[in-house]
């Protein structure tokens, strides 16, 4: 019965806790939007991309989800190997610091969280102000959770069995470094694991021996978790996890044997068991560093392993497909729904070309620009497709409301339509030059621009998923997020030329790039919002163009 209690009692906290990380990531995420997948994709030093590694890792309370978004990157094309993969590295460090941070008796912290969390969470009348007391709340019982769990496993350091159990862990660090292994991949979370591994250390529960090989386990188990979750990926767009399985997963094997065979050399260290585990597990993290030089020859030897990039041909034809048939044209219902699903592949389209925009801004290439003209053109096709179907269905026997629907999903498409051709008449002449040129948006006009792409970005994903469920309270929304949007392009251009006015010269240079960019936002946030207007009017929501609250 005390078996079955202590089982229950620390599965208990270590559910607690994975359940408290993932509270603190949904904050970050619900708070903060696509603006750090933003600030991530723009990454193109190797400084920069182990600090922004760094700072993901802590915020988002994982250095296993900065791995697989950088892989998503490099997938893409919009980040590079070397520099994906030293933001994973900059993410192992992050991580490792948050638990040195963790380590500490924090439980004076607690309430001041909790109390300072649920006010915020509860109170708050704006989304981030709660989203934020979120994050609070869920750092508290970070806490919480691991004063239950040093609590649960104290009773061990007095168990019969303890000795026994503790002494086949020391004479074989291989058996622990695999328990390790297996506990960070069960938990996918190298955070949580570790932190249930300092805590045995702690209460004596463990010694320090098997407690070290059971951290250098979790690290190894953490590097074999990204490469589990992108396993239905090709060889090529895994070449990040795989990088970083063979950097740290192998890299604390060797760790581990070095250690072992050398135990001298830490007897300088004179802290706790608990800290010199912290500590050794920095020191591995940092020494990942030593191996980023060698980045261009693992990314020539995963090359040869994983096979050249080639896409699927499901993925390469997409957006060539089109879902029209003309068999069933003569029901309206099922001729709507296959015009909308062509508007939906629009739409689709459309994201494929705004989103590397404000990448493309920062350092174009020819293959780049290519695929959005030929994306673009893509675009141009399935609309010029959309308007012969919609001919071919006119000279049917329609009711008023069908030909209603009709006409809103083909001033929607045409919306969209235009979008490619701002971006392509617009902006790619402006990002053609930049190479030449060697122009730069200044510091602040880019994160102004990069925050208005970003809520863009979210505001055709609520049109998108408007398409599918029209309803009313989705519609609101995105009217609501176009003028919050109106207002962040007129303060960028009043801070832009409060810029210029005081002679700052890349604002200066700039001026052009940055008031296109404007300009095209600008066009774009009113077609993007355009299918919500019809349903709101229809529902008396709007007066004179303005939404009712």
């Amino acid at each position: 019965m005390a078996f079955l209690t202590f089982i229950i009692q620390i599965t208990a906290a270590t559910t607690l806790l994975l359940y408290s990380i993932r509270m603190i990531q949904g904050g970050v995420k619900r708070a903060s939007g696509d603006n750090y997948k933003e600030r991530m994709a723009n990454v193109t030093s190797l400084p920069r991309s182990i600090l922004t590694g760094m700072t993901m890792a802590i915020i988002t309370q994982s250095s296993i989800a900065v791995t697989m978004l950088a892989t998503a990157f490099s997938k893409n094309k919009e980040l590079s190997f070397g520099v994906g993969l030293a933001m994973v590295i900059g993410a192992d460090i992050g991580s490792s610091l948050l638990i040195q941070v963790l380590s500490f008796n924090l439980d004076w912290l607690m309430p001041l969280l909790m109390l300072s969390g649920g006010a915020l969470f509860l109170k708050g009348k704006k989304s981030k102000i709660k989203q934020i007391g979120r994050i609070l709340l869920g750092a508290s019982l970070v806490l919480i959770s691991l004063k239950f769990l040093r609590e649960a496993v104290s009773p061990l350091a007095s168990s019969d069995m303890l000795p026994f159990f503790s002494m086949i862990l020391e004479q074989d660090h291989i058996t622990a470094f695999i328990i390790g292994a297996g506990l960070a991949f069960v938990m996918h979370s190298s955070l949580a694991a570790i932190l249930v591994i300092l805590t045995l250390v702690s209460t004596n529960s463990v010694s320090f021996e098997s407690g070290f090989s059971l951290v250098m386990g979790a690290n190894f188990g953490s590097a074999l978790v990204p490469l589990w979750l992108s396993r239905k990926m090709n060889g090529f767009e895994r070449r990040i996890p795989w990088g970083n399985f063979i950097f740290r997963g192998l890299g604390a094997s060797a760790f581990m044997i070095s250690i072992h065979n050398h135990p001298q050399s830490l007897y300088f260290l004179q802290n706790s068991e608990e800290q010199v585990l912290v500590f050794l597990h920095i020191a591995f993290n940092l020494s990942l560093l030593l191996l980023l030089p060698l980045r261009s020859y693992l990314e020539i030897l995963l090359e040869k392993f994983l096979g050249p990039n080639e896409q699927s041909k499901d993925v390469e034809n997409f957006a060539q497909r089109s879902v029209f048939e003309y068999k069933m044209i003569d029901n309206p219902e099922i001729a709507y729904a296959r015009l909308k699903r062509e508007v939906l592949r629009m739409s689709e389209l459309v994201k494929s070309i705004f989103e590397p925009l404000m990448i493309i801004s920062k350092a174009p290439n020819k293959q780049q620009i290519n695929l959005l003209v030929k994306n673009s053109s893509h675009l141009s096709d399935a609309f010029d497709m959309i308007r012969k179907f919609v001919s071919e269905i006119s000279k049917t026997d329609l009711k008023k409301g069908d030909r209603r629907r009709l006409r809103s999903l083909i001033a929607y498409s045409t919306q969209l339509q235009r979008t490619g051709q701002i971006v392509t008449t617009n902006l790619l002449p402006r990002f053609k030059e930049i190479p030449k040129s060697g122009l730069q948006l200044s510091q602040e006009g880019e994160n102004e621009l990069i925050e208005i792409h970003t809520k863009l970005n979210q505001n055709l994903s609520l049109a998108t998923n408007f398409l599918l469920d029209n309803k009313l309270n989705t519609a609101k929304l995105i009217i609501e997020n176009k003028n919050a949007i109106s207002k962040l392009l007129r303060t960028s251009q009043k801070k832009h030329f409060e810029r210029v006015s005081k002679g700052v010269l890349k604002s200066i240079a700039s001026s052009n790039l940055h008031l296109e960019l404007l300009h095209s936002f600008r066009d774009m946030n009113g077609r993007f919002a355009s299918n919500a207007y019809p349903s709101l009017s229809k529902a008396d929501l709007l007066n004179d163009s303005l939404l009712i609250d």
